[in-house]
């Protein structure tokens, strides 16, 4: 029976690893600025040894920079798939769908163990047709390979509670992979304080739980103040909580209705969903059958509860103290709708026995609608990515005559653009960022260094911060125009050594 079950998880695992493969085909995984830094820093890895990202200011005299804004978790993945012989991009998408292969078979296994057999199949189509989940898959995120470690994390908590330190190695793991992941670790280390015993065993559970997060934590700080750089400071209140309240709530509508629409009746929907699946938890906690399985039940939801809870508290505070612009988007609460979905496909294994026929018939009913609710919003998710591309990997780039410029001519200047992340990812070359200050002596400044290292400034319709217009800064320098494309100009400081063209793609 545990050969048969074991398989189960492992063959579902290997379907959903292929299935990621599928759907990350070219044009896909789509690419964002985001992922320069995973994809960047990890072929440098790869390449020097170091972990730097193909962008730095315009007066730094190296064009790239150390890796900071990520930690090194997924960079450093990336660059062990490129050491077998793959593309940094191709590294990533098969990282991507390892990663789906461990987070499927594990979660099997621990619902199998806690639940039922039927409990972790159950979780896994629901995790299938949620458009939250689904999309981390077809672009190069980090979140595939934090999902794999929150869900390894979980799995030790509830299996192996006698084990604290591998719970600990899953939340340092965590924490390597995203900052968020700062919350596993709290998480583990509260759940080692909380279990029942004497306190000098509860001191030594968290000691033994925070050696793989302490080392992890202190290594990658070290490493930051080794190389001059600095993670994301807590700074003073950020404004506009309002707004990210109102996207969290959206986000959360969406995933509880999906496929609905918008307006007030897809807000009803989500509003009853959600008190239906409040309902199943409490009935599913306070009628639990006394059985081998109860005790590994209550650990958990217990072990859920505590993680959700966390990783809610962590990044309600980083959107508050540390960054303005952090979204409330169904990429950052992914992780909650993983463990809320964990929690509902027990609840409904555990109370399937106790309804009615008519009661089943009207929970299945309404599952299977959720779920192909949501499939329909990822086939034509997938539909676009196949067709168009999406982000840096889109057709309007890949291929394109402002790429076959930036591969052809760009190879004789230095650049300088207003999208350095749109550069890697047509050329495979770093570059630097424009001045984000029109003071006289800074652009007086960078037009000396565009003589100097024989520099073209870039200027794409797309940036990816706030910055001077390119446009500008070639009129008030004044520079010329050596060559325009419906998506691209490119100027530089001297008289222009070919005479202005304009390629269409």
């Amino acid at each position: 029976m545990r050969g048969r079950r074991v398989a189960t998880a492992w063959i579902l695992g290997a379907l959903v690893c292929g299935g990621v493969v599928h759907i990350s085909r070219p044009p896909a995984p789509g690419l964002d600025p985001d992922a320069m830094s995973y994809v960047g820093a990890g072929e440098s890895l790869a390449r020097t040894g170091r972990l730097r990202i193909p962008d730095a200011d315009w007066w730094e005299p190296d064009s790239t920079s150390a890796l900071a804004q990520f930690p090194a978790g997924f960079p450093a993945a990336i660059a062990f798939g490129m050491g077998a012989g793959l593309e940094p991009v191709q590294s990533a998408r098969v990282v991507e769908a390892l990663a789906a292969l461990g987070t499927v078979v594990a979660l099997v296994l621990l619902l199998q163990s806690t639940a039922g057999p039927p409990a972790g199949v159950i979780a896994v189509l629901l995790l299938v047709a949620t458009p939250a989940i689904f999309n981390n898959y077809i672009r190069v995120l980090s979140e595939p390979l934090f999902l794999l470690c929150l869900v390894l994390t979980l799995a030790a908590m509830v299996l192996r509670p006698q084990r604290p330190f591998l719970a600990g190695l899953g939340a340092a793991a965590a924490e390597l992979v995203r900052y968020v992941g700062n919350s596993v670790g709290i998480a583990v280390l509260l759940w080692a304080l909380g279990r029942s015993g004497p306190w000098r065993t509860r001191v030594e559970r968290v000691l033994e739980a925070a050696l793989p997060i302490g080392v992890a934590h202190v290594w990658w700080r070290v490493r930051l103040f080794t190389v001059g750089a600095e993670s994301p400071p807590i700074t003073h209140w950020q404004r506009g909580y309002g707004g990210t309240l109102r996207e969290g709530g959206r986000t959360l509508v969406a995933w509880l209705a999906p496929s609905i629409g918008s307006g007030a009746v897809t807000t009803l929907l989500a509003l009853v969903v959600l008190a239906g699946s409040v309902l199943l938890l409490r009935r599913s906690l306070r009628r639990m059958p006394r059985d081998g399985r109860a005790t590994a039940r209550r650990r958990l939801f217990n072990a859920i509860g505590l993680l959700a809870l966390c990783y809610a508290a962590v990044l309600a505070l980083s959107r508050g103290f540390v960054g303005g612009g952090i979204p409330f988007d169904e990429r950052l609460l992914s992780p909650l709708f993983l463990l809320a979905t964990v929690a509902a496909a027990a609840c409904l294994r555990i109370r399937w026995s106790a309804w009615s026929g008519p009661m089943r018939a009207l929970v299945a009913t309404i599952c299977v609608a959720w779920a192909a609710g949501g499939m329909m919003l990822n086939l034509d998710q997938l539909a676009g990515l196949q067709e168009d591309g999406w982000g840096y990997s889109g057709r309007k780039w890949q291929p394109s005559a402002e790429q076959q410029w930036l591969q052809t001519e760009g190879r004789h200047y230095q650049l300088f653009s207003n999208n350095p992340m749109l550069v890697y990812f047509l050329t495979g070359r770093p570059s630097r960022e424009l001045p984000d200050t029109a003071d006289a002596g800074s652009l007086r400044d960078f037009r000396g260094t565009l003589e100097e290292e024989n520099g073209a400034m870039i200027g794409f319709d797309e940036d990816y911060r706030r910055m001077d217009p390119a446009a500008f800064l070639a009129a008030v320098l004044p520079l010329h125009p050596l060559a325009r494309f419906d998506h691209m100009t490119v100027w530089t400081p001297g008289d222009a050594k070919h005479p202005p063209t304009r390629t269409q793609p």
